[in-house]
C-alpha cells in the first residue's frame, strides 16, 4: 500500500480526515521519517489506560492526551496564559505520570517510562527507552494509582 501518497493526497488535494486520531493513523502508517533516524512505523494495539494483551506484543511507544471534561478546554488564552479550572484539574493529575508494564498476564508491574513534565491539552507522544515484549501495560498516576478512563485517552503502539 502506498501510504505516503495517500497520505500526501489526502492533505494537498483531497478530503481531510474526520479526526485528528484518524490523522495520526495514518501517519503510524508511514512511520517516522528517514531523515530523524526514528524507528519504523507503528500501530494502535490497545486503547485504554490499562490494557491486557491476548498476546505478548513489542510496546514501543504511548500516545496519551487528558480527557476534556465536560464543558470542554478552557485554554490558556481564554485565561490570560494560564491553566485554569477543570482544565488545569486534568493537566495536574497526568504531572509524573509513569508508565508500568509486565512481562506475563500475571508477573509484577514494572516501571518503563516517565511522562513529560506536565503534557499539553492535545496527543502527546513518548517513546519507551527500548522496545518492550509486554503482555500488559497501564498508566498510573505520581502516585502509583491505575489513571482512570475519564482522566486520560491512551493509546499503546507497537512495531508494524
Amino acid at each position: 500500500m502506498r501510504t505516503r501518497q495517500v497520505l500526501a493526497d489526502r492533505l494537498w488535494g483531497g478530503a481531510r480526515q474526520r479526526s485528528v486520531d484518524e490523522f495520526l493513523d495514518l501517519v503510524d502508517e508511514i512511520g517516522h521519517s528517514p531523515l530523524g533516524g526514528g524507528r519504523g512505523a507503528t500501530r494502535v494495539a490497545d486503547r485504554g489506560a490499562v490494557v491486557g494483551l491476548a498476546d505478548p506484543l513489542v510496546l514501543t511507544d504511548v500516545r496519551f492526551r487528558p480527557s476534556p471534561s465536560q464543558g470542554g478546554w478552557v485554554t490558556p488564552y481564554e485565561t490570560n496564559g494560564v491553566w485554569s479550572g477543570d482544565s488545569l484539574a486534568r493537566l495536574e493529575r497526568l504531572r509524573g505520570a509513569k508508565v508500568e508494564v509486565r512481562d506475563t498476564p500475571d508477573g509484577q508491574w514494572h516501571h518503563a517510562l516517565d511522562l513529560p513534565l506536565l503534557p499539553f491539552g492535545t496527543w502527546n507522544l513518548a517513546a519507551l527507552p527500548e522496545p518492550a515484549e509486554v503482555a500488559a501495560a497501564r498508566l498510573v498516576d505520581r502516585d502509583g494509582a491505575p489513571l482512570p478512563a475519564s482522566v486520560v485517552d491512551v493509546e499503546w503502539l507497537v512495531e508494524r
